[in-house]
């Protein structure tokens, strides 16, 4: 045979064209078969396919998997290296999504791999958590280099290092192993630590903090608080003198305080009060049917801390007192004495010793304190310290206030970090060298050098005083605070272990991380920088629950790149249908980026004073000393809900998230001893109800983490937005008040609450700028569009006393309006032009002349006038500033109090600048949600709302306005129970208990909406239990949608206000909970009404004699008068039917209606007879119904909305019939039905010797009844009187017609259209009529 070759170097199947015109590199048709396409010799060749064979059941160590009906619902072919990789299931999800349902714990997942080299299966994964399904495929499988990709779109998208894998199969055990995404690191580093004193293990107690209750108890006693102490043997163990503080209300322990801190206790240590001592008796509850103990659980915020923030370079604190020693024969004793004058409180103070030639001999980091200052008498002091190993004698000197920090070996840079404001962060390296995104931020780490403090030797006499060593005159002097600089060069940087994980040993099992990085920012700067990469050896050592690293001020050794420094979350989609890889590129498509969030929460923004260490269980006070909220601002507070892979919501706020914080006094703030203490303000957030936590909540919504919701809400993170940003301080010597001047008439200095000035120089021309636009070059007066505000000022002065104070400025600040040389500005003289005898303005004068007073009259060349500065005029809102200005004559006693010379520190605060740019500023507060949830479901929950007890409903619509939707009082009640509205009834209880609806939604599909609050108010009574009543002018109507629509799910707020005394102070406390109750709050709907008419009660329908129903019993017709039955059609037979209703013999007497029966109501009056000789040809008016829907709503259109109304059958008396005998039950029934069909009625007359036989015919009820609906909701009933037909069986006697109306309210939706699924609709299938026919009158 002929044999033909081609090579296929085109690699195309062409069918389109005829095969004459193929060409020699395509074909027609080929199975089984495929062209080669290689860089070889054989390109193009057309070769078999392989076919199929079984290479392995994936059995793993000869074993076979486990679990029934597996399933492969992806694979992979790995060619390059002849591997294959399945992916198993046996877990089937119905639910009607395919996707929440969560595997169960006993279903079957795998990820295999067959290398089809070694004839090997190896499982490398395995684990309920994988979360397979049969019905969710998986699509997206890639390999690159050893990492294998894969999606499902059921679970975020995947991947395992498969080396990895096949050397340790249980290295991949829970999502975060397997997730793109890695764990996020949500704990910020801390800079405290659990402070370790001597010979106490483990540790103190910091006084003021609140214990953990672990149980709610009821206690007997008639006392708010009751005092224990750990002495008196009322706890389970002595704990060195710990004292706590238990306080009641209502009977119910609800909270437990620090007073003293005792010794040796540790965190998780739970403190049993036994259950009966001489203090108090607990209880289970209020019912003292069962006495108990009392458990606190002491936590890590209980354990007593030392800030790490440390100045370790500084000898000494800022204030110190060197002492002489007076008697060297103490010296090895642990005291000495001394004759210098000491104060007592050096008490607790670190000491060093100097030798004779003034170095540090005994350094104060070996922790020497001072334990007690004890005056002697005669000048000598007794110095009592914590050690015998002084060695003192009398050349040597004793330093009080040495730095306990100090360390003489410590080399980082000194000075690095001085001058900067910087913050610390840390994120994780995993073991394929990913990275976690950065965990949050901590505050600014700064301390100012003092402590803060303006110190000095002495108060100095005038400005010039150098012997005082004044940092006041230093500051107005170069208009800058010199010692305003970070005294910090050490910290240990507390990284926190994530939940679960108790070591950073821990951390690189559990977690797989390879190393931590340290990372550093700086406050001006937008990169954030790496100062130390921590291994895993170091991490192997570490044994606590946080990692401590020590920061030496070393300077940073890389920079991350801007990708990475804003890396705000990682954009790896929750679910993703479609996966590839580009290069090194993953990419996903079609995908689900973000899921839904609430649109607010319950929270309320506070702005107080910063809590007192311990506090509100606060230690902000010691870890953030200088850090207060500043004032005069506007702050808006949000929470970032976050998962545990770090993907974030937007921020959330509620409606009263937004404070304005105004400038407060410092006497406002009063210290234990009753001096002022200034803490400053700071910020808190009182959550009023839980962050939703079911994944329902609204459609899309994640709900919170678990393990069988791994991407549901983990954790949540306070961010702040304060829009007022840079602004400055500008130090000033003494503000003038008003002119520089003296009223000669009364010699008193004159003060204004409108005009100041204030003397520019150094840096402050550049702080309060002078406006240079549109000015000439002779100009020397400027305008200024400056506006300040201030914070200090001195009204007076003297020498010997330090007389500058806060000043409480106006919400309105004050303005610059002019600023000029002193001498071009008109203030170089007095106001009445005479010369200064001092200049009030603070510069150096051109001549040290002094005033002399003896020297009469005063001239020119003894001013003291000065140089010639800038001065800027202020129009204030109040006073501010002291009188200035000097005499017209010598009279040292009408001179200034202030002039050049003698001034003090004055501060203006710079108008701060506004940004428009809507952003939140990440905080370093947060945590779990589920732990804050608990917080406020369970704190002092005696007293908090928790449930509604008694709920009832009814709403019809026939309620009237200000009657009540719950027939029956409800009340609210605690966890445990117990009614705080029986508690709130009791007068002199101190509880009110109060509430509000917040939001109404309704079922209303598909989605919710909110319902008009207008509609109901809560209302209590004297018992304090709750209705809900309907509002004023409020009406309802029942329709067919009323089961989404008037379904109502009320959202409560509940707030239990408890007033106490402790200490002899008024505590006024709120509890408020939000409550949502979502029973079946439905709408009922009213039977219909009809006006005019009377209805009767339902009777069963009579019997019918028409056409015949298949299956029914056949009944022949008579005529009446005994005559011959006449049947004008012979092929069809009349039968008794009740068509379209049912035989009275299927419905039983005993039992009411039967499964065919029927019943009917009849109305009356009946119809207007009809008169056919009087009525027009065709269609006439007979008669309007107005059905109404029973509703109480007076508007004649909400009457009518629902109602529909229909005619559905017609009867009439057939006079000439007689019932069939055979059946007594209907012998008095004469009905014929003509619903849908003509009735040929033949009839025979006597007509003198002969019997006239003939037919009526009776036309269906459509041609001779209608109902016709009206615009107005009302319907016209209609007769056709070509059609209608009346008997004249005997002279005068009308033919009478029963009309039957179906009559429904309800079956209308909101839109008017007849639904056939209206539900709760009531009125009648049959409603009857009647209306006699004549021929005339």
């Amino acid at each position: 045979m002929a044999e033909v070759k081609n090579i296929f170097t085109g690699a195309k199947m062409n069918k389109d064209l005829n095969p004459r015109l193929i060409s020699k590199n395509e074909y027609i048709d080929a199975r089984n078969a495929e062209v080669v396409n290689s860089e070889g010799m054989d390109s193009g060749l057309l070769q078999n396919v392989s076919g199929n064979s079984i290479e392995t059941s994936f059995f793993s160590e000869g074993l076979e998997l486990e679990g029934f009906n597996l399933e492969i619902i992806g694979f992979f072919i790995d060619s390059t290296n002849n591997r294959i990789f399945a992916f198993i299931t046996d877990w089937n999800d119905s639910s009607s999504d395919g996707l929440s349902n969560f595997a169960a714990s006993t279903s079957h997942h795998y990820i295999c791999m067959y290398d089809v080299n070694s004839n090997e299966s190896t499982t490398l994964v395995t684990g309920s958590f994988l979360n397979f399904a049969k019905g969710n495929t998986v699509l997206g499988i890639n390999l690159l280099e050893d990492l294998l990709f894969f999606t499902d779109n059921r679970n975020q998208p995947r991947k395992i290092n498969v080396s990895t894998a096949i050397g340790n199969s249980s290295y991949y055990l829970k999502e975060e192993d397997v997730s793109v995404a890695k764990y996020y690191p949500w704990k910020p580093i801390s800079f405290l630590k659990n402070k370790v004193t001597p010979d106490i293990t483990p540790y103190y107690l910091q006084v003021g903090t609140l214990l953990e209750i672990k149980y709610q108890v009821y206690a007997v006693t008639t006392s708010t608080s009751v005092e224990f102490n750990g002495d008196m043997s009322l706890f389970d163990t002595n704990y060195g003198g710990l004292e706590l503080v238990a306080s009641f209300i209502s009977g119910w322990l609800s909270s437990v305080k620090v007073l003293q801190k005792g010794n040796s206790l540790s965190e998780d240590l739970e403190i049993i009060y036994s259950s009966s001592n001489q203090l108090v008796t607990f209880y289970s509850s209020p019912s003292l049917e069962r006495g108990i103990s009392a458990t606190v659980i002491v936590r890590d915020v209980n354990i007593e801390k030392e800030n790490t923030m440390k100045d370790v370079t500084s000898t000494s604190l800022p204030l110190t007192q060197e002492l002489n020693i007076s008697n060297a024969s103490f010296a090895t004793n642990s005291y000495f004495y001394t004759s210098d004058l000491v104060h007592e409180n050096w008490f607790g103070s670190t000491l060093y010793v100097l030798n004779s030639d003034g170095d540090i001999e005994y350094f104060p980091s070996n922790g020497v304190t001072v334990t007690g200052v004890n005056d002697e008498g005669n000048g000598t002091y007794k110095i009592s310290h914590t050690t015998a190993n002084l060695s003192l004698s009398d050349v040597k000197k004793v330093v009080l206030g040495g730095n306990p920090y100090y360390n003489s070996l410590f080399k980082g840079d000194t000075n690095f970090i001085s001058d900067r404001f910087i913050r610390f962060s840390y994120r994780f390296k995993y073991d394929d060298n990913e990275y976690s995104l950065d965990a949050p931020f901590s505050q600014i780490v700064f301390i100012p050098k003092q402590d803060g403090y303006f110190l000095e030797d002495k108060i100095p006499e005038n400005i010039n005083y150098e012997e005082s060593n004044s940092d006041e005159n230093n500051a107005i002097k170069s208009s800058i605070v010199s010692f305003f600089e970070n005294k910090i060069n050490q910290v240990d940087l507390s990284i926190p272990m994530p939940n679960g994980i108790s070591s950073s040993k821990e951390l690189t099992s559990s977690l797989n991380v390879r190393e931590i990085e340290i990372l550093y920012k700086e406050s001006d700067k937008t990169s954030v920088q790496v100062l130390e990469s921590v291994s895993t050896d170091e991490l192997l050592l570490g044994t606590s629950n946080k990692y401590v690293y020590v920061y030496n001020s070393q300077s940073p050794v890389k920079t991350l790149t801007s990708k990475e420094s804003t890396r705000a979350s990682d954009k790896i989609p929750i679910r993703a249908k479609a996966q590839e890889i580009s290069g090194n590129r993953v990419i996903y498509g079609n995908y689900l980026v973000r899921t839904a969030r609430a649109s607010t929460l319950d929270y309320n923004l506070l702005s107080s004073e910063k809590p007192k260490l311990g506090n509100l269980n606060s230690l902000n006070e010691l870890e953030y000393p200088n850090s207060v909220l500043k004032q005069n601002r506007s702050y808006k507070v949000g929470i970032v809900l976050v998962d545990k892979f770090g993907r974030q919501s937007d921020v959330i706020t509620s409606k009263n998230s937004t404070v304005y914080t105004p400038y407060e006094s410092i006497g406002e703030f009063i210290g234990d001893s009753g001096t002022s203490v200034y803490r400053g303000e700071s910020l808190k957030l009182d959550f009023i109800t839980p962050i939703p936590e079911d994944k329902g909540y609204v459609q899309g919504y994640a709900g919170l983490y678990s393990e069988t919701n791994p991407l549901g809400w983990y954790t949540y993170k306070v961010v702040v937005q304060q829009k007022e940003q840079d602004y400055y301080n500008v130090y000033l010597p003494t503000i003038l008040n008003f002119s520089p001047q003296l009223n000669v008439s009364t010699g008193v200095l004159t003060s204004s609450s409108e005009v100041a000035y204030i003397t520019l120089f150094s840096d402050n021309i550049n702080k309060v700028p002078r406006d240079l636009k549109e000015v000439g070059a002779q100009d020397l007066q400027y305008s200024s569009s400056a506006n300040l505000y201030g914070r200090v000022h001195n009204t007076t002065f003297s020498a010997n006393t330090a007389t500058s104070k806060q000043f409480t400025p106006s919400p309105t600040p004050d303005k610059v309006v002019l600023i000029g040389t002193r001498n071009e500005i008109g203030l170089n003289t007095t106001d009445i032009g005479g010369d200064y005898i001092v200049s009030p303005f603070y510069n150096i004068p051109k001549a040290p002349i002094q005033y002399n007073k003896t020297t009469t009259p005063v001239t020119i060349a003894q001013l003291n006038l000065g140089a010639n500065p800038y001065i800027a005029k202020m129009s204030t809102q109040k006073r501010i500033g002291a009188a200035g200005g000097g005499a017209v004559g010598p009279s040292e006693s009408t001179q200034s109090q202030v002039d050049f010379n003698k001034v003090r520190l004055n501060v203006y605060e710079t108008e701060p600048v506004n940004s428009n740019i809507d952003i939140f500023y990440e905080t370093g507060t947060g945590g779990l949600i589920k732990d804050l949830n608990n917080q406020i479901r369970t704190a002092e929950s005696e007293l908090r709302p928790s449930n509604i007890n008694g709920w009832s409903w009814y709403l019809s619509e026939a309620t009237l306005p200000l009657g009540y939707a719950t027939p029956s009082n409800f009340d609210i009640v605690t966890n445990e129970g117990v009614s705080l509205c029986d508690i709130a009834a009791i007068p002199n209880s101190g509880s009110v208990i109060t509430g509000e609806i917040v939001s109404i939604r309704n079922r209303e599909t598909p989605s919710w909406k909110v319902e008009d609050l207008g509609l109901f108010s809560l209302t209590q009574d004297n018992t304090k239990k709750f209705k809900i009543q309907v509002n004023a002018n409020k009406y309802f109507v029942h329709t067919a949608g009323s089961y989404e629509t008037n379904s109502y799910i009320f959202n409560f707020k509940f707030t239990n206000t408890v007033t106490t005394t402790v200490d002899g102070l008024e505590v006024v406390k709120k509890y408020s909970i939000g409550i949502t109750e979502s029973s079946r709050n439905e709408l009922t709907n009213e039977q219909p009404t009809i006006e005019g008419k009377t209805l009767s009660s339902p009777n069963f329908l009579e019997w019918c004699y028409g056409t015949s129903k298949p299956g029914l019993v056949v009944e022949e017709d008579t005529i009446v008068n005994g005559l011959p039955a006449y049947n004008p059609v012979p092929s069809s037979t009349r039968y008794w039917n009740s068509s379209p209703f049912s035989y009275s013999k299927f419905r039983s007497n005993d039992i009411g209606v039967g499964p065919n029966g029927r019943k009917s109501v009849r109305m009356s009056p009946n119809l207007t007879n009809i008169v056919k000789e009087e009525s027009a040809s065709g269609w006439n008016f007979l008669e309007n119904f107005e059905f109404n829907n029973g509703s109480a709503n007076p508007n004649i259109s909400e009457k009518k909305k629902g109602i529909s109304a229909t005619l559905v059958a017609l009867r009439f008396w057939d006079v000439f019939s007689n019932p069939p005998t055979s059946n007594p039950n209907v012998s008095d029934s004469k009905w014929r039905d003509i619903t849908n069909y003509k009735i040929i009625q033949g009839w025979t007359k006597q007509n003198g010797g002969r019997v006239d036989y003939g037919t009526t015919d009776y036309p269906p009820m459509s041609d001779m009844f209608r109902l016709i609906e009206l615009a107005n909701g009302t319907y016209n009933l209609e007769f056709n009187n070509n059609n209608i037909v009346y008997q004249d069986k005997a002279s005068g006697i009308g033919t009478q017609y029963r009309l039957f109306f179906e009559v429904y309210d309800s079956s209308k939706n909101s839109k008017g259209k007849i639904v056939p699924w209206g539900r709760n609709k009531k009125g009648w299938s049959y409603l009857s009529i009647d209306v006699s026919v004549y021929n005339k009158s």
